[in-house]
Order: structure tokens, then sequence, then C-alpha cells
């Protein structure tokens, strides 16, 4: 018998097959409105290599609420009653206590809604990856026919969300050097075959990459402290591994003992010329001798072949030798 509800699967499905998955995504979302009544939706993929969910594809929900129906919802008691039950759960299905929660008011009451439906997605081996959520302003809006579809449904959507998932990111990096792809969010993935990166796990490294991919650049080369030591990196951009509406790049590092023999301490010193400071100031940055800076400077010359400190910055911005929060983007 050709029900609404299997309608509704079919375009699902084909909709399911024959896009891009985040495409698909909306696409179902948008199937599904006029049969349930939903005024609201997300679909949360659970990323397990940065342990978090990301909406993947939502409409009708605050920016507020689609955080919360992410990791926070995901921490809470309702998201454990959720999991036990296996099925789509509504709001009349959970305990009266529900209704005094705070992640209640958080997700419904504060954003006006009167009824909600969340289900549990898992892959076909039975990995959890993610959650399908509506909402409606008017109590009850979820009957017996719309949980049943949602039911239905989980096989379509968990299948989506495991489609967009990324596991490890396969981007061409020599097996030699540590390289990861990061995004504008400082989310961070491994590459395949790749040691990870040490940089972008760095501290203040996210300020660096987000402001490279606000510029113009396509890539760009400089040096970043790890501890004691310095090594170079490679920026360059990349597509983000699975939203699009984002930013992302390659971060790409190796010894900087390949180049020119400038030793960490030199290295700082010619940051501290190419920002224009004086010996005096680059000493008293680093607790050192005037003295010392001069003989690192006369160092730094001789090894880069220059015969000024404006030479030495310029040479050493065009070999990628500056520290990279200290490059004009």
């Amino acid at each position: 018998m050709d029900t609404p509800n299997s309608r509704v699967l079919v375009e699902a499905a084909f909709a399911a097959g024959s896009a891009d998955p985040v495409d698909a995504a909306e696409s179902v979302l948008s199937i599904l409105r006029p049969v349930t009544g939903d005024e609201a939706s997300s679909l949360m993929m659970w990323d397990e290599s940065t342990h978090t969910h990301i909406a993947i594809a939502a409409s009708g929900y605050d920016d507020e609420t689609l955080k919360t129906l992410g990791d926070a919802y995901a921490g809470s008691l309702a998201h454990a009653s959720l999991r036990r039950s296996g099925r789509a759960t509504r709001i009349s299905d959970m305990p009266k206590d529900y209704l005094d929660s705070e992640i209640y008011f958080r997700v419904a009451g504060s954003a006006g809604f009167g009824d909600g439906m969340s289900v549990f997605l898992f892959s076909a081996h039975h990995e959890y990856v993610g959650m399908l959520h509506m909402s409606a302003a008017a109590p009850n809006t979820f009957g017996d026919e719309s949980a049943e579809l949602i039911n239905n449904l989980r096989p379509i959507v968990s299948h989506l969300c495991n489609a967009v998932a990324p596991r490890h990111v396969i981007l061409a990096a020599p097996s030699s050097m540590r390289a990861s792809l990061m995004d504008d969010a400082g989310r961070v993935w491994q590459i395949e075959d790749c040691e990870p990166s040490r940089v972008a796990e760095s501290d203040g490294f996210a300020t660096v990459l987000e402001r490279f991919l606000r510029s113009r650049l396509s890539s760009t080369q400089g040096v970043w402290p790890i501890g004691n030591d310095w090594v170079s990196v490679d920026l360059t951009r990349a597509h983000h591994p699975f939203d699009r509406s984002r930013s992302a790049a390659m971060v790409r590092e190796r010894p900087t003992d390949q180049l020119l023999g400038l030793s960490p301490r030199e290295l700082d010193i010619l940051h501290g010329m190419a920002m224009g400071h004086s010996n005096q100031q680059i000493a008293e940055d680093r607790w050192i001798s005037p003295r010392t800076v001069t003989t690192h400077v006369e160092h730094i010359l001789e090894k880069m072949d220059q015969r000024s400190r404006a030479g030495a910055v310029s040479a050493a911005s065009r070999l990628g030798l500056l520290r990279l929060d200290g490059i004009e983007v």
C-alpha cells in the first residue's frame, strides 16, 4: 500500500543517494517538514576525530539552541534516555520531570518550542554517528505516525552522517613531514600516512591559521616555535572535510635545521628584526644582553650573506624564515 510515509521514505532515500551528503541532508529535512509539521530541525553528526557534534544540516534553530542540541544535549540525562529507547522519542515520551530540567529549558522552553522529537543514529556497524532533532511550537505536534516515520528514516540519515564524517583525511604530503588539516574553528584532523602536526595543536596557532584563511593567499611559509626548538611551516588552503561553509588549510612542518643553518635563537632574533625592534628592545624582550643580540645579528647576516638588517629580513621573507604571526597577509 502506497502511504504518505512510504512516499516520503522513497523521496528521502532518492535524495540521500543522488547528491552530495550535505546537500542531501538539507533535502531530507525539507522533505520531512510538510509531513511531520516541524518548525525546526537539525541533523547532528558525531565527529569521532574531534569528539564533537556538528550540525551538517539545520533549519529554524538559532545558533545558541543549535549549539546546545549538540554536545550539551549529548551530556544530559535526556540523551541517556534517548540511547536507551533506541527509537524516536518525543517530549511526551520523556519522564515528567524532564519539563523542569535545564536542558529542556535550553533547547525547547527558551526558544518557544512546545514539542520536540529526537532519535539516536547508528551506522550499519552499530557505531554511534549522530542525532536527528525536530521541534515545533505547539505541544503534541509529533504524533505516532511521525515517530514511526523517523524510526524508519534512521538508516537513511545515519548513512548521511557516516558519509560526511571525516576519518583520516587524504591529502598530498610527504610521509617524512608532519602534517594535519586544520579549519577556521581550530579543529584538527590527521592526514593519512603522516605524523600529526605539533604546530596545529600549539598555543596561539589557531589565531595564525584564522588570519591566513581570512587573507587572499593560497599558501604561505614561515617558522613557528615548538618547545625550545623551531620548525618550518607551510600553510596551504584545502577543502574542508565536510562543511563547505568553513575554510581549512593543510599544515605541514619540517625541521628548521635544513634552512641556512640558523639556530633557534637566531630565528627568534630574526623575528625581532622583522618586527622592526632595535637590538636593545630585542635584548630586553628576551632577557639577554645587547652585546649577545649584536653577536647573533652578525651571525644571521653572515649565514644569510646579507649586509644589512633590512636585507636579511627581506631575504628571510622570501625564504619563509619569518615567524608566521609576524608575516603580512
